[in-house]
């Protein structure tokens, strides 16, 4: 799940109806970290820190909880 990409409602709902296509039963949503910041600075590339973002606690359980409603069993962080 990564803030202002796609974590949110319409994209896992979208997600959902093809896990459900698929007879997926079980999910994780992994949310995004930035634990590659400093492969960026070794490249010498630049970050963007205000492009993504982790989502909330709270915005994780909504998405969590739109796929539970679909009949998936969803684990947060993998």
């Amino acid at each position: 799940m990564i803030g202002n990409v796609n974590a949110t409602k319409e994209n896992i709902r979208a997600v959902g109806a093809f896990a459900n296509e698929l007879k997926v039963k079980r999910v994780d949503l992994l949310p995004y970290h930035e634990l590659g910041v400093p492969k960026y600075e070794k490249l010498g590339r630049s970050y963007s820190e205000n492009e993504f973002y982790t989502p909330s606690e709270e915005e994780k359980e909504q998405l969590k909880n739109i796929l539970e409603e679909m009949g998936i069993a969803v684990t947060i962080g993998g």
